[in-house]
């Protein structure tokens, strides 16, 4: 969906709510003030984009992009390229490669045009609730910033798309004509469907996404006995909206099952990933997990939120439809925050969907202080404009990185700009590397498959790598594109089995064995992918016919010997 087509179908025509109480729609006049400042909102948003579009791979979206890839060549995720995330990521890379080609920066792509449309998405929400669209252009930079923040690994996730699109199902289910259809009876229906089918897809992205759909509902029908309509109407509109929501999961499950994979997604969704979950779980530690949550996504990865929901508490709440506007968007992020808490892993992206929310809450503080401020000409526009800097530099969403977010920004303009092939790929290993997963050796790898093997050929990595496969362009053996099934202490015999039938069925040419990829907070222990080769037999035993013909750092790399059949 375009960028304008979008804006005219959340904007409509709010002259209805107009009438309702409290409402402000007083013409908002500009400063000279305001427009250096939405100016500079626009440079900060553009740059942050840039970065976002500039990014490399991480672990997770060398899986997404590998799934993706194989369900473009006719197979279907989880049968044929296993991973225990929900099915809507995939569905946005699928979208990505046949956009723009199977390659790095085309899931990025995707990725900025998503988080562009948040400014009419945010703008109309804002005109809607607190008379001011530009308090919703301030959330929406603020909300590209602390998502380009988030750097290559948190990016391009499940929740960086899922938190979007329940945004956009806000603006179309809070539609006037959604809830007065002015003699088009028609209107609400479709309104309420559409808002509900972008419910339906964020909730295909996280399950926990679903609550949002809720809020809206329960909204719809609370604007509407609050307007005097029956109970057949409130139904109507609670219904719709939940029908909507349905609508994507049905077509999903359909998909699946008419190409024969409905067992496999029910068997990781609902066997494998629950017992992903329990690895952290601790159902004594619950309110533990809630306060951090709750922490983290209010001011924990970035100051300017928290201190923006402050003032949000102390400037804002002055009319009726601001208090709803506000209540509104606290309560479609707490069920997010719950299944935060719930989930209990507290990886940075698993906060990704719920950063819009706070920052359109925070941005009503932000926009009513820098008004305020402008009653001193010069002075106060000044320490505003410290303030936010010295904020944004406090705590920022950049974690467990050497570099802070402008230092990698710095680098990675630089080289994309001014440095030759050569430099970018030095630089690309150094941005792109973090605990275990070296970016560097990654393509060296690939570049050592697409040099020794063919495009029939298949390999197989024994680790947790599939970035190799993206950046080599090989197919996998085996469905199973990282080894975490078999490593795990709850599944590991099935997976086995499973992966060995495949193997026999599809001997790959090359295998590569990776050494250091230890992370128990998802296998449950402290092997790496060599070690834990040494208590599963089948495979090793199997390996006997392939020979050690190379070391790129962290990876062993056997070929199959001549004529040998494994």
């Amino acid at each position: 969906m375009g960028f304008g087509a979008l804006k005219a179908l959340v904007a409509g025509d709010d002259d209805v709510s107009d009438t309702r109480e409290g409402a402000s729609r007083e013409a908002r006049s500009w400063s000279t003030a305001d427009r250096v400042l939405v100016a500079l909102l626009a440079i900060v948003g553009t740059f942050c984009l840039l970065q976002l579009l500039w990014m490399k791979y991480g672990r997770d979206q060398g899986i997404y992009a590998v799934v993706a890839d194989t369900v473009l060549r006719g197979g279907m995720p989880y049968r044929d390229a296993w991973d225990f995330k929900p099915p809507g990521i995939f569905f946005v890379y699928i979208i990505a490669h046949l956009l723009f080609g199977s390659n790095e920066w085309s899931i990025r792509a995707v990725e900025v045009m998503a988080f562009l449309s948040l400014v009419p998405i945010m703008g109309t929400l804002a005109r809607r609730f607190f008379g001011d669209a530009r308090v919703g252009w301030v959330a929406a930079v603020l909300s590209i910033w602390i998502q380009s923040q988030l750097e290559f690994w948190h990016t391009a996730q499940p929740e960086s798309f899922g938190g979007v699109l329940a945004l956009a199902g806000l603006a179309i289910s809070t539609h006037p004509s959604s809830l007065d259809n002015r003699g088009q009876r028609w209107k609400p229906w479709v309104l309420g469907l559409l808002a509900g089918f972008f419910f339906g897809a964020s909730g295909l992205m996280k399950p926990h996404l679903f609550g949002v759909a809720l809020v809206a509902a329960t909204h719809a029908v609370w604007t509407l006995r609050k307007s005097g309509h029956g109970w057949r109407r409130q139904l109507a509109a609670f219904s719709t909206i939940g029908f909507g929501s349905v609508i994507p999961i049905v077509l999903c499950i359909v998909w699946f099952a008419a190409r024969g994979a409905l067992s496999d997604l029910h068997h990781t969704l609902f066997v494998f990933a629950p017992c992903y979950a329990s690895t952290t779980w601790n159902q004594q530690q619950f309110f533990h997990y809630l306060y951090a949550a709750a922490y983290r996504v209010t001011g924990g990865y970035s100051a300017i939120v928290g201190i923006g929901m402050v003032l949000t508490a102390v400037w804002g709440k002055r009319t009726t439809r601001e208090r709803e506007g506000l209540l509104l968007i606290a309560l479609a992020a707490l069920p997010q925050v719950l299944g935060i808490a719930i989930q209990s892993k507290f990886f940075a992206y698993h906060f990704g969907a719920t950063f819009p929310f706070c920052a359109l809450f925070a941005s009503v503080g932000i926009w009513r202080t820098w008004q305020y401020a402008q009653r001193w000409p010069w002075l106060g526009p000044t320490l505003f404009a410290l303030g936010t800097v010295a904020a944004a530099d406090a705590r920022t969403a950049t974690v467990d990185l050497s570099d802070s977010f402008l230092q990698r920004s710095f680098k990675r303009t630089r080289a994309m700009l001014f440095e030759s092939k050569e430099q970018r790929d030095r630089i690309d290993g150094e941005l792109y590397t973090v605990a275990d997963v070296h970016y560097g050796a990654n393509r060296r790898v690939a570049q050592w498959l697409e040099q020794h093997t063919s495009s029939q050929d298949t390999v197989f990595i024994w680790g947790f790598e599939p970035h190799i496969y993206a950046a080599s362009a090989r197919r996998p053996a085996s469905r199973f594109i990282y080894n975490v099934p078999q490593r795990v202490a709850w599944e590991n015999q099935w997976a086995r089995d499973v992966l060995m039938e495949d193997l026999r069925k599809d001997p790959p040419k090359v295998i590569v064995v990776e050494h250091g990829d230890i992370f128990p907070i998802v296998t449950g222990n402290h092997s790496d992918s060599a070690h834990a080769l040494a208590s599963f037999p089948e495979l090793e035993q199997w390996m006997e016919t392939y020979r050690k013909q190379d070391r790129i750092q962290d990876f062993d790399i056997f070929v199959r010997e001549i004529n040998a059949t494994p």
